[in-house]
């Protein structure tokens, strides 16, 4: 009866209970086991180098990459004072623009005269509002009121009848006249803060 180790590696002539083919057996066996347990010697080494290593790269702090905006270097004041004068001394100077006029001065007025101005602007303003009652001139009515206008110190004019017409419609009618024209008429210097009064007629004909 022939044997696998036979054919493959024992080249002796037989002996008497095979036993120089049973030790090649074991020798063999021997060698294969060696060599299975340096590879599996040198897998477990791997294995354990492997998570040492990629254990440290997982501990690794990680890299962020972000954006920023770079400051620019501030130039030294001699450096842009230097750069600066080329600039000043190649501009043109450019005409500046006219002032503008200064306002008029109002003239100084004694107390007389800017009593005086008071009452002529007050007429003429009372003039807007000066009416000839319909009545009064289908009757016929004819007549001249005195109107005092009194001016405080810090309150609204106060006007009142001086000297009736006779009529009551033409002194109602010149009241109201000079009360609306009051409060329009611009006080002159002089007299602001001052109280004073001015008398004012105020005439009705029918021949005008």
């Amino acid at each position: 009866m022939r044997s696998a180790c036979w054919r493959s590696t024992c080249r002796s002539p037989p002996r008497k209970y095979g036993a120089p083919c049973m030790a090649l057996r074991a020798e063999r066996r021997s060698l294969v086991y060696a060599i299975g347990l340096s590879l599996a010697l040198h897998a477990a080494v791997l294995a354990l180098r492997l998570p040492v290593q990629t254990g440290g790269q997982r501990g690794a702090p990680p890299i962020v990459a972000y954006l920023a905006a770079t400051e620019a270097p501030a130039l030294p004041m001699a450096s842009a004072m230097a750069k600066a004068r080329p600039a000043t001394r190649g501009a043109r100077a450019t005409p500046s623009a006219a002032p503008p006029p200064l306002p008029v001065a109002e003239p100084a007025l004694d107390e007389a005269t800017a009593i005086a101005r008071y009452r002529y602007e007050l007429i003429g303003t009372a003039l807007r509002y000066k009416r000839y009652p319909a009545e009064a001139i289908g009757s016929g009515w004819e007549g001249e009121v005195v109107v005092r206008v009194t001016v405080t110190g810090g309150g609204a004019p106060e006007v009142s009848v001086k000297a009736s017409s006779g009529q009551p419609l033409l002194d109602e009618q010149a009241l109201t006249a000079f009360r609306a024209a009051a409060p329009l008429v611009r006080l002159p210097t002089p007299l602001r803060g001052q109280a004073f009064g001015v008398e004012v007629r105020a005439v009705y004909s029918l021949r005008d």
